[in-house]
């Protein structure tokens, strides 16, 4: 069971405004709860380094700008 508690003159919520209510408060908890437990550095390096030049497809084959160039 939840309670949400109302002040001022409401009666009631609608179930959507109830709803984005209850989700706002679980993800906040969430969020909470995981940086408890985050590790301090995530920093390091890469298992394959990323590549220095970036290839591009053009016709179904791959190929580099700087390829063919003298």
């Amino acid at each position: 069971c939840v309670a949400i508690p109302m002040f001022g003159m409401i009666e009631s919520l609608n179930l959507g405004t109830s709803s984005g209510i209850v989700l706002y408060e679980i993800a906040k908890q969430r969020r909470e709860y995981q940086s408890k437990y985050r590790r301090g550095s995530r920093k390091g390096k890469r298992a394959e380094p990323l590549p220095t030049v970036m290839r591009r497809e053009i016709g179904g084959f791959a190929s580099s700008e700087t390829e063919g160039q003298t």
